[in-house]
């Protein structure tokens, strides 16, 4: 039983010691230049359009709800505001799941732990909608009511490619 006993150690330590590793490198990856992570975007952005057949597609948001000067650094201020706040969310909440499934592959797992970690993935859930409702409705302010239109239709197509992927 000794053996047993302390193989489940060795298991949990390694399992711990690679979530440790994964998320000192998730962090070492989002602290990289805020080009190569601008290049990253536009690329799936790129490929996310190809899959689409409605040509606006092919253009960006700018260009599709036609911002006058003035509306489109409103918008790319709007933007940098919550880019950094929706990535740390999304990194933690990635942590969080990888915690959840190390928890759920232990053989003698703590059912209440389990339970903490869904409602903290829940909670972070939550707050990354939350934030996406308000930059939204951020966005909205600033734009005419044909430009809200447009972007509202924008928005329900980015919701229903995340839906497929």
């Amino acid at each position: 039983m000794d053996k047993v006993t302390k193989i489940n150690k060795m298991k949990k330590s390694i399992l711990l010691s690679l979530l440790i590793m994964f998320s000192f490198f998730s962090q070492n990856l989002f602290s990289q230049d805020r080009k190569k992570m601008n290049d990253g975007r536009r690329e799936r952005m790129e490929i996310v359009k190809k899959r689409m057949d409605n040509k606006d597609v092919k253009k960006n948001p700018i260009e599709i709800l036609q911002l006058n000067e003035n509306q489109k650094n409103e918008f790319q201020k709007i933007q940098t505001k919550y880019r950094e706040s929706f990535s740390n969310s999304k990194n933690f909440l990635k942590k969080k799941r990888l915690e959840l499934e190390l928890e759920k592959m232990n053989e003698n797992f703590n059912q209440s732990k389990i339970d903490n970690l869904f409602d903290e993935i829940s909670i972070i859930v939550a707050d990354i909608k939350k934030m996406t409702f308000k930059k939204d409705n951020d966005i909205k302010s600033i734009l005419s009511k044909d430009q809200i239109v447009m972007f509202e239709r924008l928005t329900k197509r980015r919701e229903m490619i995340g839906k497929r992927n």
